[in-house]
């Protein structure tokens, strides 16, 4: 259980413990996150959330039809019908165009991605309102009644949220009352729920899983909640990728509910079978012995670095197989953006050392230039010995994002291959095409071409760093079962990961866009608020949360029940991980999609338990001492009240700010 604040525990019989004890301020919760909740479903312009046109129209397919439609199937007339709304209601404005209703064979753009296809419990669910008024009411009403269905699963997400905290804290705690206040006014929160999308469903459903959890671990193993558990677990299965993760979290909230209650010797076997099934788990899914820094485009058996007494350089090489029929694949390095901007209209030079298991014709190493959408090579011709080919291009002005590649046969072969590479190099400058460089020193990056001095742009040029790498089979399986969650490539979003000076930017943008829309971004992604620097305050106001939150474990770490601590603390790190990781497919890019809040919402309860959870220490160290050095103990719960209004100001001022705005892009 949740120690009690000082503050609190001098009132036993006060005001907070009245308001907590039973459900009557429960009720008075979902009555503020109704109205709340309705104010954002009228607010919001028609269309304006994510993805919104799309979720919509997989919703009017299932009322229509009464069935689940198939991945692209669409209604000609009904994407008019959406079309002509998002007209009437400026959705089109801020675009600068509008779509042709008299497109062939009905494909109007309502929205760039369909969702048919996706997992269909949202759907089926939000279908019910709107099945009601179908030929009854136009288009747009149809979708206010969508977002009503999603109101009720925001009102189902408060009711978790206060079960959790009942399990973990006792009467009279205020967690029991500004968890669930906090959650009914969270603006960005609130916004997401009422929208026609089925992350609705997956935050819904995942809460109710947690609670359910919860109860498991706190109560220890019962029926009722391993079945209440594991069934709102499986139901994140077929709601949104998002929620996947609740089947994993259930077998671990089952260890933990086993393991408070078991002897020490099973304790100490647990621990031995949990390391050795670790241990297990990463062998069979990781491996060691690729080149790194190089992102491999290959399902290739072997490692892509082979040590080889014929390397030019060093003892390591690099090396591409195929098997016959099959492409024989590529590996490619991110220039970084700060350096490929230095050279943009420079000539470089680019070479390596190649060959191959027998005479082939193939392709040089490739500059590949984003902005001009195409790649700079040479054809050579390998034979199997070690032979040095270079070309020099001038890199146009407007180049910020480029990459090497080394992709030497670009069609399936009709026999095996292996071809190889060492020494490659890429400097600035022209230098000779048939001198070969000499390096200072074995591993040096700098050297004489041709009599010239030069640095190697490359990191890892001779494959003498090894790497760790993603088992084929798990790369193979990603790319059929994650389509457009961006894990398509487990190795490419591994490489994001450890190649730092190519993907820092991304992930240091994504963790800014997730605090950002965490609290307050609307629209798609594009809605923000006003003035200089808004989120700075919400910044530092999260900061000392969470520092609120780090002092709250230790002051009550004999008192805190850990085991939840644990399971909640896991779920926050794989939502969040996954979250940060979803769009690692854009390192190849400067701009583009950055994962935004909507992914890391399932997991809203734990988060908003630890900021909450943080500030009621702060505030009952400071505002809750002072009351009680004052004898107004009566008074505790003001202590809490900055906290509250904190929350009911930024939804205020959000929802005027979402007006402004949207008035000033000719939306309303």
């Amino acid at each position: 259980m949740l120690a009690e604040p000082v503050a609190v525990t001098k009132d036993p019989a006060g005001l907070a413990r009245r308001l907590t004890q039973g459900s009557g301020w429960l009720g008075w919760v979902l009555v503020l996150g109704l109205l709340n909740g309705l104010l954002y479903v009228f607010t919001v312009p028609p269309w304006q959330h994510y993805d919104e046109p799309n979720h919509f129209e997989y919703v009017w397919l299932v009322a229509q039809h009464g069935s689940v439609p198939q991945p692209g199937e669409f209604d000609p007339i009904m994407r008019r019908s959406v079309a002509d709304s998002m007209i009437e209601h400026g959705f089109y404005a801020p675009l600068g165009f509008l779509p042709d209703l008299n497109a062939p064979e009905g494909e109007i753009w309502i929205g760039q991605h369909p969702q048919t296809g996706d997992p269909p419990l949202y759907y089926l669910w939000a279908a019910l309102p709107v099945r009601l008024l179908q030929n009854r009411a136009d288009i747009t009403a149809q979708l206010y009644a969508a977002r009503l269905a999603s109101l009720v699963l925001f009102l189902l997400t408060l009711v978790a949220a206060r079960g959790i905290t009942t399990e973990l804290t006792p009467v009279g705690h205020p967690l029991r009352i500004l968890l669930p206040l906090s959650l009914a006014l969270l603006p960005a929160f609130v916004d997401l729920m009422t929208a026609v999308n089925n992350d609705a469903a997956a935050v819904a459903i995942f809460s109710w899983f947690l609670w359910g959890a919860t109860r498991l671990i706190q109560r220890g193993l019962n029926w009722l909640d391993f079945f209440w558990s594991l069934a709102f677990a499986l139901l994140g299965l077929v709601t949104r990728q998002t929620a996947y993760i609740a089947i994993f979290l259930w077998l671990l909230a089952v260890v933990l509910a086993w393991y408070r209650k078991a002897r020490a010797p099973w304790r100490r076997l647990a621990w031995l079978l949990g390391g050795i099934v670790f241990v297990a788990g990463v062998g069979a899914l990781f491996s060691w012995g690729d080149a790194a820094l190089w992102y491999r485009e290959s399902l290739q058996a072997e490692p892509d670095r082979l040590e080889s007494a014929q390397a030019p350089h060093g003892d390591y090489i690099f090396q591409l197989t195929s098997s016959t029929g099959e492409s024989l694949g590529s590996l490619v390095q991110i220039l970084p953006i700060e350096q490929t901007r230095l050279l943009a209209g420079k000539p470089v030079t680019l070479g390596a050392w190649m060959w191959a298991d027998r005479p082939l014709e193939a392709r040089s190493p490739e500059i590949y230039l984003y902005a001009k959408g195409k790649g700079y090579s040479r054809p050579v011709s390998l034979t199997t010995r070690p032979q040095f080919f270079a070309f020099t291009t001038r890199l146009g002005r407007d180049t910020r994002r480029a990459w090497v590649v080394l992709a030497p046969v670009p069609a399936s072969q009709a026999e095996p291959v292996e071809v190889y590479f060492d020494g490659v190099v890429l400097a600035e400058g022209a230098f000779p095409l048939d001198q070969a460089p000499v390096y200072e020193a074995p591993g040096s990056i700098t050297g004489l071409w041709g009599g010239m001095g030069f640095t190697n742009l490359l990191r890892n040029g001779s494959a003498e760093a090894a790497g760790p790498r993603v088992r084929p089979w798990l790369d193979g399986l990603g790319e059929r079962l994650l389509p457009g969650t961006g894990f398509e490539r487990l190795s490419l979003t591994m490489y994001s990961v450890l190649d730092r000076p190519a993907g820092g930017w991304y992930y240091l943008n994504t963790f800014k866009n997730l605090g950002r829309t965490f609290w307050a971004v609307f629209g798609w992604n594009g809605v923000y608020l006003p003035g200089a620097k808004p989120y700075r305050p919400l910044a530092w106001i999260t900061f000392l949360g969470l520092v609120g939150a780090l002092l709250a474990g230790w002051r009550y770490r004999r008192q805190l029940p850990w085991a939840v601590i644990n399971l909640f603390a896991v779920a926050l790190v794989a939502v969040w991980g996954f979250a940060l990781l979803r769009g690692s497919n854009y390192v190849f890019l400067r701009t583009g999609f950055l994962p935004a809040a909507r992914y890391v919402y399932p997991a809203v309860i734990p988060a908003l338990l630890a900021f909450v959870g943080g500030w009621v220490v702060l505030l009952d160290l400071t505002l809750g001492s002072w009351l009680h050095k004052r004898a107004q103990d009566n008074l505790a719960w003001l202590a809490y009240l900055p906290l509250g209004l904190f929350f009911l100001g930024l939804n205020i001022f959000c929802l005027i700010s979402m007006v402004g705005v949207w008035r000033a892009m000719g939306v309303l």
